[in-house]
């Protein structure tokens, strides 16, 4: 147990520094790649899974939350889920990310609201007072996307 948790904090001062190395960027090679993005969240993601605490990497989950890409969509909302209780900014780009993801339409809009509607369902406390003013919106979304007949049914199932 004493090599796991000396290996969990070394890998989370790793990440802590990439992310930090990223805002600020002096250099062409600090920008991280979506893939490195993806994969630094995850293992945040891990990490918490496995009791510890992990209490930055908000920014970077807002900003996978409102990727075009399905697969960094899913991977923000799942991290979302599970590591944020939301800070004032990345909570309102949180929030803003599910009203914009639940008002999508179109053939290629069923996952993003599928997920949106999924981490409305488990969201903390401070997202629910975020998304307050959307709560009547959330509810009719749900519902419309139950009732399409053109949505495949793992989507309707979600709402």
């Amino acid at each position: 147990r004493e090599d796991e948790a000396r290996r969990v904090l070394e890998e989370l001062r790793k990440i802590r520094g990439k992310f930090s190395a990223a805002r600020k960027p002096k250099k062409e090679s600090a920008v991280l790649s979506s893939y490195d993005l993806t994969k630094y969240v995850t293992k945040l993601s891990y990490c918490r899974v496995l009791g510890y605490s992990v209490d930055f990497g908000s920014e970077e989950i807002a900003s996978l939350m409102a990727s075009p890409k399905v697969k960094e969509k899913a991977t923000g909302y799942l991290a979302a889920t599970v590591l944020v209780e939301a800070s004032a900014a990345s909570g309102d780009k949180m929030a803003s990310t599910v009203v914009s993801d639940l008002s999508r339409r179109g053939e290629s809009s069923y996952e993003a609201r599928g997920l949106a509607l999924a981490y409305v369902s488990n969201a903390s406390k401070s997202l629910e007072a975020k998304l307050g003013r959307y709560r009547l919106f959330v509810a009719k979304e749900a519902a419309v996307l139950a009732a399409e007949r053109s949505a495949p049914s793992h989507a309707r199932r979600k709402a």
